[in-house]
């Protein structure tokens, strides 16, 4: 999923699935985007494999509003779904802020 984020700090974001886990935090400092890796799932041709999920979010300061959410110090925006065989999602917060394990 790519995350844009429109807040004037740095965000991290990772892709975290309930049965494999959580990918490594990717830091998306202001006015810039990335495409955060989720757990590691296996191999493929000779590369790594890594959950990702369909998609874009955008991120900012300001109230939620269609397409874009907000993040902020003590406002983490976590988003999921649940389907047939699967639970996963992704969690956007700000940089300085320690998330519970």
């Amino acid at each position: 999923m790519k995350v844009r984020n429109l807040c004037s700090f740095p965000v991290c974001a990772f892709v975290w699935d309930k049965r494999l886990g959580a990918g490594f935090p990717s830091v998306i400092e202001p006015n810039t985007e990335a495409e955060p890796k989720g757990p590691f799932v296996g191999e493929m041709g000779g590369g790594m494999c890594f959950l990702a999920l369909p998609g874009e979010i955008t991120v900012h300061e300001g109230d939620d509003e269609p397409g874009k959410f907000n993040v902020s110090l003590g406002n983490p925006l976590c988003l999921g779904s649940t389907g047939v065989d699967s639970e996963n999602g992704i969690t956007i917060h700000h940089k300085d802020e320690k998330l519970p394990p």
